[in-house]
């Protein structure tokens, strides 16, 4: 049986190696968009302020540890362009094609970026694998920017925050919400943003990024503040563009259902089993 496998993060690498588990003879084959597989993207925020100091660190299962130990093949920077159901082939935009008896799609999600008028003023960022880590660390490398926006207040933009401030950089952080970590109760929340305070951070609550400036943003309560770079932490959104090319059923939340519990737009013969998404199951507009 031949398997394969669309993403390679947490998702994907784990499904991955639970069907080796069940299936010690199948082909199982990841494909993976970026350079590599399974990073720990908690880590990530820490590796931009260098309290993880070895890029290596980050990634949790390489290639080549998946192929000694599971006996994974897993093909790097091959983005899938078209997935055929009739033919059960699934092609890459460099035009490599796999044939499968099953799919998987682990494809996870996109960082969240609103339309903001000016936005191209500033340099910005997103914080989602190791080449954003990779272009934050060399513009702050290169640049030396004093002053930094960081726009959300989940754990990704709280995290990212408190790394730049101990590189020693100007930060404020904005949030649309009366307080950052929202899971948290308000009385934690509030410990945290003395602490906050305490390292001379900034914090902009119940606040929003109106527009962008060449030297700073402007927020909805009309206040100005400097900055040098933009980092955006204000969520995902699910990456279900190949699922919709290939008629698979989606909720209105646009989650992908697994086959076996909805009618699928496609023929329920076509061998797309219990296909997931990682790591979308968030609150609306929270990293």
């Amino acid at each position: 049986m031949k398997i394969v496998v669309v993403g390679g993060g947490a998702g994907g690498a784990s499904f991955a190696a639970r069907m080796r588990r069940l299936d010690e003879k199948a082909e199982i084959t990841i494909l993976e968009k970026t350079e590599e597989t399974s990073i720990a993207s908690c880590g990530l925020p820490y590796f931009i302020g260098g309290v993880i100091d070895n890029r290596d660190d980050m990634q949790v299962a390489k290639p080549a540890f998946l192929k000694q130990l599971f006996n994974i093949d897993v093909k790097l920077n091959s983005p899938v362009s078209e997935i055929n159901p009739d033919k059960k082939i699934v092609i890459t935009n460099n035009g490599d094609v796999y044939p499968y008896d099953k799919l998987v799609l682990a494809t996870g999600a996109k960082p969240f970026v609103p339309a903001i008028d000016g936005i191209e003023n500033l340099p910005h960022f997103v914080v989602k694998n190791l080449a954003d880590a990779d272009a934050i660390k060399a513009f702050i490398a290169q640049n030396k920017p004093k002053n930094t926006v960081v726009v959300g207040g989940g754990f990704i933009g709280v995290e990212v925050a408190e790394n730049l401030c101990h590189l020693g950089i100007k930060t404020s952080l904005v949030e649309m919400a009366p307080q950052v970590l929202m899971p948290l109760d308000e009385d934690m929340a509030t410990l945290i943003h003395k602490e906050m305070k305490r390292h001379d951070l900034s914090l902009y609550l119940s606040d929003g990024l109106q527009s962008v400036a060449w030297d700073g943003v402007i927020l909805t309560s009309g206040k100005k503040v400097a900055a040098d770079m933009l980092i955006l932490a204000i969520g995902v959104r699910p990456e279900t563009e190949l699922a919709k090319k290939a008629g698979i059923t989606l909720t209105e939340k646009v989650l992908l259902l697994p086959m076996n519990i909805c009618k699928p737009t496609i023929p329920i013969s076509m061998p797309v089993v219990t296909v997931w998404l990682s790591k979308i199951l968030f609150p609306a507009n929270r990293p």
